[in-house]
């Protein structure tokens, strides 16, 4: 009889757990990951196709993008819209912030990479050039705060390329560490930089030199972008096929 109460208390424990992530918007459901990396929460997204992933400067919102009508995206940390702005181009890949008043985009048909006011308005534009067909241009966009560098990374073949303040290209690299290559986010204070492979289903992480130094694997349909969160230790992820926000949680190394 004791047994019993004991498993019903327990039963309605875990119930009521799951009740209050239900009622917070989450998804309970579980996601396979490595034993490296445990999955949080799943909500879904207010942007069709979103692609694109970066934390906002005060590490309150994130900025995507939409694949279905090239808009920028301010969303809050469980997915919801908290605004957005149009642009003039039609295939908006990547987005990353560079302070609390300025972001930057790429273009990926247009071989573009363009720096804009959050209100929307273009500051500065460039060409970033890579060969191949339209689909196969710059997919991913991060940005080194402390040294103001971005990094442009294509999807496939992986290629790396560094620009300076002025949108001037200083370095390009091959990488070869995956299937694909997604998306990226930049750690200005460790120097890392995160590589997120859909194909592979991986994150990859790099050290200053371009190193590996730690990789997770995890089971999301088609993930489009990645935003990390170093204080808290939190991996953002979104699958542009499901509309959603994933959130993990990852040990420091």
């Amino acid at each position: 009889m004791n047994k019993l109460i004991i498993a019903a208390v327990f039963f309605l424990i875990g119930l009521t757990a799951c009740q209050e992530l239900s009622e917070s918007g989450a998804d309970a459901r579980h996601v396979s990951t490595s034993q490296n990396i445990t999955f949080v929460a799943a909500y879904p997204l207010d942007v069709t196709e979103p692609s694109g992933l970066s934390l906002s400067k005060d590490k309150q919102s994130l900025w995507t993008v939409s694949d279905n009508d090239g808009g920028i995206y301010r969303i809050d940390l469980q997915g919801k819209s908290l605004g957005h702005f149009s642009t003039e181009h039609k295939d908006v890949e990547g987005v990353t912030t560079i302070d609390s008043e300025h972001l930057a985009f790429i273009d990926e048909r247009a071989r573009r990479i363009a720096i804009a006011r959050k209100d929307g308005k273009i500051i500065r534009e460039a060409a970033v050039p890579i060969p191949g067909s339209d689909n196969k241009g710059p997919e991913a966009l991060s940005y080194d705060e402390d040294a103001a560098e971005f990094y442009i990374m294509q999807e496939k073949p992986g290629i790396l390329i560094k620009l300076n303040s002025d949108l001037e290209e200083m370095a390009r690299r091959q990488l070869k560490f995956a299937q694909d290559y997604s998306s990226i986010s930049f750690d200005s204070k460790r120097k890392r930089l995160w590589v997120l492979s859909d194909k592979s289903k991986s994150i990859h992480v790099l050290d200053r030199d371009q190193n590996l130094i730690e990789s997770f694997s995890v089971d999301v349909d088609q993930m489009e972008g990645i935003a990390v969160d170093h204080e808290r230790q939190l991996i953002y992820l979104i699958s542009d096929p499901r509309s959603e926000l994933y959130i993990f949680a990852f040990n420091a190394f």
